[in-house]
């Protein structure tokens, strides 16, 4: 992701005071351990312009995308989501590294990517570049391991772990989705700060389990039309509830926090 961020952007809060929040007072709210996501969507719903929502950003949202990462000790991305929108490696820049230090936090977020066909590159700079050997979270094939999978996990185990998780069958029969399990795998490795920034399917994956706790949610002032995508697919058949604790503004973006009930 190339968008160049608003340095020393000022967060309005308007619900439920109203007071400025300084990049470092907002940095320090979103490091509270959990699972959250952070999303940025138009005015009329839409994820996507043009088949990335990086079309929807402009500096002030990426501003507040790069703060929550740093608040972070590991991001958790769909490999469609980090193809799709050219993820390179994730690194917390020089201004976030005091505050991380003095949360006991290593100097840069790890990554977390979920792909079960495992068709990743080895050579990109998400893998090639990054400070922290990445997490690439799969499950064997519920048909069993072909060939192709077995090369694409050899090949990736060169520059990430891989973490084998329980398949849709095995999960499904223990009445989950598999984001609980994700979760899991995560936690067990040291990263109680938890923030992903989808795609849809992952969201709806951990919206199903329950292992989703908070969602941030950018409102971009664009009206985008089209057929976009939504925040989550897949997710549970009763809708699952939220609430609002924290609404801010900087410029004309409007960025919510919401508390999953």
């Amino acid at each position: 992701m190339t968008e160049e961020s608003a340095p020393g952007a000022t967060y309005t809060q308007i619900w439920p005071t109203t007071e400025e929040f300084s990049a470092a007072e907002l940095a320090d709210l979103y490091r509270a351990p959990g699972v959250r996501s952070n999303m940025v969507t138009s005015i009329d719903g839409s994820l996507t312009i043009g088949g990335r929502a990086g079309g929807l950003s402009d500096p002030v949202d990426f501003e507040h995308l790069l703060l929550a990462r740093e608040s972070a000790d590991v991001l958790l991305v769909g490999a469609g989501t980090a193809r799709a929108e050219g993820y390179g490696p994730v690194t917390a820049r020089d201004k976030a590294l005091a505050g991380r230090r003095a949360a006991g936090q290593d100097d840069h977020p790890a990554l977390a990517l979920v792909s079960a066909s495992l068709d990743l590159d080895p050579s990109s700079p998400m893998f090639a570049d990054a400070p922290h050997r990445p997490l690439v979270l799969t499950h064997t094939p519920d048909g069993g391991a072909d060939a192709d999978w077995t090369r694409r996990r050899e090949a990736l185990a060169d520059v990430a772990e891989i973490v084998l998780l329980p398949g849709p069958q095995a999960a499904a029969e223990h009445g989950s989705a598999g984001g609980a399990a994700i979760v899991a795998a995560l936690r067990e490795r040291g990263h109680t700060r938890i923030l992903t920034e989808g795609g849809p399917a992952l969201l709806g994956t951990l919206v199903t389990d329950g292992a989703l706790e908070e969602l941030l949610v950018s409102y971009s002032p664009t009206v985008a039309g089209g057929d976009g995508r939504r925040m989550v697919t897949g997710a549970p058949e009763s809708p699952r509830g939220a609430r609002l604790v924290l609404l801010l503004k900087a410029d004309d973006l409007l960025i919510a926090r919401y508390r999953m009930r």
